[in-house]
């Protein structure tokens, strides 16, 4: 038996080494028969992969491996003699580029093999299967390092060099490529093929330079390298480090990445480090600004696009707060065909009155559109006017991108931008299936490769049939002129893997299951033919031939005769509807269509829904078959009322469509953008609707009013097209840096001046309108901000912790407040608003009162709440004025003074219960509701118990005499006695008090204590479930610890030292009896000294604080002459001070 093997650049056959003599029998190990031929073969050269070969019994197998290890069989299924065989490649020129070089003399475990470096550890672990064992891949877990989070991380007066650190979280994982490295001939950088991941790269590459790594200088580790003719040097060399990526996480795509490596591309860093510089000089310098300007608002941040997007929210919010409904009517009736076969009635709208088209706002009230009806129902010919049937094609979309994958998936699935990445991030790497199941799901492209084309139709002709597959094939190109980067479009990595499977292995219900659905749906939809819909419709008239008196009304019709590309979407969904339709599917419809008349906008709602609509009868809106002059009954006819409705709030699909449309960002941030506006408390959640907050709308209004130009959607938009130019070499990106800079700064420097007061008053000013409405034209001026508690205050923004809330200006006299939201109609008190919105708020009075004691919902700081509020207690002021009588010396008279004391009444805590308690919304809460809850605690009787002890369970009860009652905590109904609290279980609840607490007698009431009273004390000394006992036991002991530890330290504090010399004591003596000398006064404060009686004599009333700012402004503005006196005094002062200290310490 013989090996043949082929030496590093050598095309001829190498040297043939002979087994040898030994018989080769099945326990023979195939790892230590070819560990002796290449013992025996030194002079042979370096071995490069090769083809094993064995066979038996007619069978031949083969097995690829490098260096004559990697992936052999231990035991060969079958041997025969001579039957091992090594065959050399074709060219070994091109399996050194993949696979690199590898020493003869190395053995399998001692060879060092080339580390892959990827973002995500699942991704890691499917690319090592892929590439075998002489490659190790480990992950980042996203960024590796991050501009430092200080001021000057960008330092703009030197090139806007950036300083960056490691980042924490990933600073373990780092050290495991750092151990990798030592010991490895090559790395290979494969992240994501994006901006980010190329920055990622280039990070990584940086880091390993700074540790030298690269070098190949480890010592620890010997290397012998082989020159490109096959001879070997000792000499160290450096590790070869090269960049690869790939679309999708397949063994086909990965190992074809692999086959063509390049370097970092610098254009996509360079493009990274703008973003990040100018992110972070916006950014950090604006929110600088901000937690400075805007009152007790801490954690607040700005972004170059979160606020765009912030924006684009509240100016929705305030849209849909301005907009006010109008009425429209339509008028409806329901026809019948008196010549049709079924007679089947169909659905008609008005279409014409009088000769008068009917448009939206046509008909103007109830008795308009009532006289209307009347007249149609009086007339008793009618007949068909006209019958118009065409014929209209809808093409599908193309493939998903980035941004429309988020959007669709927010309308159907209900996914938000962050969840919607997540699980497209898990399908790209795989997971499970060990091949990734999508491509890459950060892109701008729409186009797919031809062979993902070619299968796509393939699969296409297969599932369904052949009429689905297009004569040509569809190929797509981004219009946008700033898309991102050239990749495909979010497709399945391979088509004929159907969504019922990825089902049964994920889940159905899973969200990956889910988005694959929806994935693969458009994908094949973008590859399949039109889906033609026949519509059809009909006009009915009076028969008059005037036009003055003519009525038309008309029906539309539409069936689909061709399902075409929605056969897809009925794949991965039963049910389907009008919203199935891909929004962006183009109508193709036929030359010789009529133009639309004026209401045709009410019929294109019909038309779209003809599209999503499937093959089932119950989906269509077909019409009987009628022809021209056939006659028609008119069975029912009614008005009917609608109002306009106001812009819909953003969700964040239509957020992001919004963005995209505008060039604001790029769809790879959207979710952290998005992610960031929740976080920061900037947005609500309110179901999919994103409703601004107030600290939202500060920080917006704020950003307006003094960064106007930098919050511009053209100003966002401009600077991405800017950035774009970077990646494509067309400008530096210190050049953008230095032009955004410049004029950025002096305006943050000038808004630094601004007095936080202004800022309040122009934060009140811009939103005035958006807080409290138009004026009326006929109203007084200051109508809208007219405080409805009482009525001669001006509602007003005032600051807080919060962000801000509505106050009004006579406050404390008036404590009425608002959130910070719109309260149009807050003068109407029957307005919803009003109820909602104006805090405090009367419910009513307590009956049997006499009208004092009062229900009134507040807001606090844990949200609104009910108090009863007594009218008949009158709380004392802070300060009382008492007479006091005291007598002369003299004892001649006495003498009446007056005398101010601080008063120590307090009033009596007044009733209060949360309205999360009651378990309605504050508009929802009525006068009845609150009084049963604020009726606890309730009176049950009075109760004697005697002395309880129990050692054994270490229970010690006092015999007690006091009042049960039952009460309601925030963790429920309980009873109390004394310091005994029995919680009522929930089955007690609901059996013996039918769910009604107040049912409770004395006698169920004692069994609870009773029971409570014989029960353990909790163990706990901490926390909520700790018993009182407990915690005031903890209590007593830390007191008492640490009074022994303050007993102990005055001890050991008193004197222990030797007697001192006599003359160390006179020293020390003359040191407490002399007092310390002050320092003389400096020029400024003997100024201030000598002139702040004048200025008090000035300004009579004068604070403190104010007399220092006038003084400093007196001394700002004095002449050099008395100003240099002043400091020459001073400085005499200082130098006499000085030589008499000097004296002391000597004498």
């Amino acid at each position: 038996m013989q090996l043949s093997f082929q030496p590093i650049g050598e095309q001829k056959r190498g040297v043939c080494v002979p087994f040898g003599k030994k018989k080769t029998t099945r326990k023979d190990n195939t790892m230590t028969m070819m560990r002796r031929v290449l013992r025996g073969g030194k002079r042979g050269g370096v071995l490069v992969p090769v083809s094993l070969s064995w066979g038996g019994g007619g069978k031949r197998c083969s097995h690829s491996f490098v260096g004559g290890f990697v992936g052999i069989p231990k035991t060969p299924t079958s041997w025969r003699r001579g039957g091992i065989l090594l065959r050399t490649f074709a060219s070994s020129s091109s399996v050194e580029s993949i696979y690199g070089r590898s020493s003869l003399n190395s053995s399998a475990d001692e060879r060092k093999k080339s580390l892959v470096i990827v973002e995500s550890p699942a991704k890691a672990k499917t690319i090592e299967n892929y590439l075998g064992k002489d490659y190790r891949v480990l992950a980042t877990r996203g960024h590796v390092r991050d501009l430092v989070n200080k001021e000057g991380s960008v330092d703009f007066n030197n090139n806007f060099e950036m300083k960056w650190t490691a980042t924490v979280q990933n600073a373990k994982y780092m050290r495991e490529i750092y151990d990798a490295c030592k010991k490895c001939d090559a790395v290979v950088l494969a992240t994501d093929p994006d901006r980010e991941g190329e920055a990622i790269s280039w990070h990584v590459l940086e880091m390993l330079k700074k540790k030298k790594l690269l070098s190949g200088e480890d010592k620890k580790a010997t290397t012998t390298t082989t020159s490109s003719s096959g001879s070997s040097s000792s000499k160290s060399k450096s590790k070869h480090v090269s960049r690869v990526t790939f679309t999708e996480v397949t063994k086909n795509a990965v190992l074809e990445a692999f086959g063509k490596p390049r370097e970092i591309d610098l254009r996509l860093v360079d493009a990274y480090l703008a973003r990040r510089a100018l992110d972070y000089l916006y950014g950090f310098t604006l929110s600088g600004v901000l937690w400075r300007k805007l009152p007790n608002a801490t954690s607040l941040s700005a972004g170059r696009v979160q606020s765009a997007a912030l924006r684009l929210v509240v100016e929705r919010e305030t849209e849909v707060e301005a907009f006010v409904p109008k009425p429209y009517w339509s008028v409806q009736a329901t026809l019948g065909g008196e010549s049709s076969p079924d007679r089947s009635a169909f659905d008609a709208k008005l279409l014409s009155f009088e000769g008068k088209k009917i448009s939206k706002f046509t008909i103007e009230s109830d008795e308009n559109a009532a006289e209307m009806v009347r007249r149609i129902k009086n007339t008793r010919a009618w007949i068909v006017k006209e019958v118009t049937e065409k014929e209209t094609k809808r093409s599908a979309g193309p493939p998903f991108t980035t941004s429309t994958m988020q959007q669709e998936a927010s309308k159907r699935l209900g996914f938000g931008a962050s969840r919607c990445m997540s699980a497209a991030q898990k399908l790209y790497e795989g997971g499970s299936f060990g091949d990734g199941l999508i491509t890459y799901p950060r892109t701008d492209g729409t186009h797919a490769s031809k062979t993902a084309v070619a299968e796509m139709r393939k699969v296409i002709e297969g599932i369904f049939s052949k009429q689905h597959v297009p004569d040509e094939p569809r190929y797509f190109r981004k219009k946008q002129k700033n898309a991102q980067e050239a990749h495909e479009a979010i497709r399945p990595t391979s088509a004929a893997r159907h969504p019922k499977e990825v089902g049964k292995r994920l889940g159905e219900f899973s969200d990956e299951a889910r988005l694959y659905a929806l994935i693969w749906a458009r994908s094949m939809a973008s590859q399949m033919s039109s889906a033609t819909v026949e519509k059809i419709a009909l006009d009915v008239h009076n028969n008059e031939s005037e036009k003055k008196k003519e009525i038309v009304l008309r029906a539309n019709g539409h069936r689909l005769t061709f399902e075409g590309y929605l056969a897809a979407y009925n794949v991965v969904s039963a049910r389907r509807g009008k919203e199935d339709d891909p929004e962006d599917a183009q109508v193709n419809e036929d030359d010789d269509g009529d133009e639309k008349d004026s209401n045709e906008d009410d019929d294109d709602e019909d038309d779209s829904s003809s599209a999503a609509s499937t093959s089932s009868p119950g989906n269509e809106s077909w019409l009987p078959k009628l022809n021209q002059g056939d006659s028609i009954y008119v069975a029912e006819c009614s008005p009917s009322r609608h109002e306009t409705a106001p812009p819909p709030r953003f969700s964040e699909g239509t957020l992001v469509k919004a963005l995209e449309e505008r060039g604001i960002g790029r769809p790879s941030t959207y979710a952290s953008v998005l992610r960031a506006l929740v976080a920061r408390g900037y947005v609500a959640k309110n179901g999919a609707q994103l409703v601004p907050d107030s600290r939202g709308i500060l920080v917006s209004a704020f950003l307006a009013s003094y960064f106007s130009k930098y919050v511009e959607y053209d100003f966002t938009a401009t600077m991405e097209d800017t950035l774009d130019d970077v990646a494509n070499e067309q400008k530096r990106y210190t050049d953008l840096l230095t032009d955004f800079w410049t004029p950025f700064k002096s305006e943050c420097e000038e808004v630094s001046t601004v007095e936080v007061r202004a800022v309040v008053d122009a934060l009140d000013e811009r939103l005035g309108m958006h807080l409290f409405g138009r004026v009326d034209e006929d109203a007084e001026e200051g109508a809208n901000r007219k405080c409805p508690s009482c009525e001669n205050g001006r509602l007003g923004l005032k600051p807080s912790k919060q962000g801000g809330f509505i106050g009004c200006s006579n406050y404390p006299a008036c404590s009425f407040t608002a959130p910070l939201r719109p309260l149009k109609g807050l003068g109407d008190e029957n307005s919803e608003s009003a109820q909602m919105e104006a805090f405090p708020k009367s419910l009513g009075f307590m009956p049997n009162t006499n009208n004092m004691k009062e229900v009134v919902m507040k807001m606090g700081p844990y949200g609104p709440y009910v108090e009863l509020v007594d009218h008949t207690i009158v709380v004392p002021s802070a300060e009382q004025v008492v007479e006091d009588e005291s007598e002369e010396e003299d004892g001649s008279e006495k003498k009446k003074t007056k005398k101010t004391k601080k008063a120590t009444q307090k009033a009596e805590k007044p009733r209060r219960v949360g309205v999360s308690n009651i378990g309605k919304k504050p508009e929802e809460v009525t006068l009845e509701d609150a009084l049963y809850f604020l009726a606890f605690p309730i009176h049950l009787g009075e109760h004697a118990t005697e002395a309880f002890v129990d050692e054994e369970k270490e229970i010690n009860r006092e015999a007690h005499c006091g009042e049960v009652t039952l009460s309601l905590g925030k963790f429920g109904y309980y009873v109390k006695f004394g310091e005994t609290l029995a919680s009522i279980p929930a089955k007690f609840m609901r059996e013996e008090l039918q769910n009604d607490p107040r049912n409770m007698t004395l006698a169920q009431a004692k069994d609870l204590i009773e029971k409570k009273r014989r029960k353990p004390d909790s163990t706990r000394t901490k926390g909520r479930f700790a018993s009182k006992a407990a915690k005031e036991k903890v209590a007593k002991e830390k007191a008492e610890k640490k009074k022994q530890r303050a007993a102990k330290a005055k001890t050991t504090k008193t004197t222990t030292t030797k007697k001192a010399t006599s003359k160390e004591s006179d020293v020390n003596d003359e040191k407490e009896t002399t007092p310390k000398r002050k320092k003389p006064l400096t020029a400024y404060f003997q100024f201030a000294k000598d002139n702040r009686e004048n200025v008090k004599k000035e300004n009579p009333g004068v604070s403190l604080g104010e007399a220092s700012k006038k003084l400093g402004a007196m001394w700002k503005e004095l002449d050099a002459t008395t100003k240099s006196k002043y400091e020459t005094d001073a400085k005499s002062r200082l130098e006499q001070f000085k030589r008499e200290e000097e004296n002391t310490v000597a004498n």
